[in-house]
């Protein structure tokens, strides 16, 4: 089932580069705490725009949410292949053992 993807994770995929650079002007940066210094740097970044830009975030994460719902339920509803590979996949992954898989 599909998730509500939060704004800020939406806006911060096309800001990364920006993200990073500021990053690396953070005294102290290092591998170590990277990912805590990125995170709390877009935070700041996010909570800079204005409210309507954020409100074309959650518009966008709402819009995203819907097209991947009707996907999965589209997905759920449709009858299971009948394509010959796929049952035979059907048939045979049953009865190997775990060992035969790998």
């Amino acid at each position: 089932m599909p998730r509500l993807k939060a704004p800020f994770n939406l806006w911060r995929v096309g800001e990364r580069d920006e993200i990073s650079r500021l990053a690396k002007l953070e005294p102290g940066f290092n591998k170590k705490n990277a990912a805590a210094t990125r995170d709390r740097i877009a935070k700041n970044l996010f909570d800079l725009e204005s409210p309507e830009e954020k409100e074309e975030w959650s518009t966008c994460a709402a819009e995203l949410y819907d097209e991947e719902k009707i996907k999965y339920d589209w997905h759920m509803k449709e009858p299971p292949s009948t394509r010959p590979e796929d049952c035979q996949m059907y048939v045979l992954l049953p009865t190997l053992s775990s060992s035969e898989i790998n």
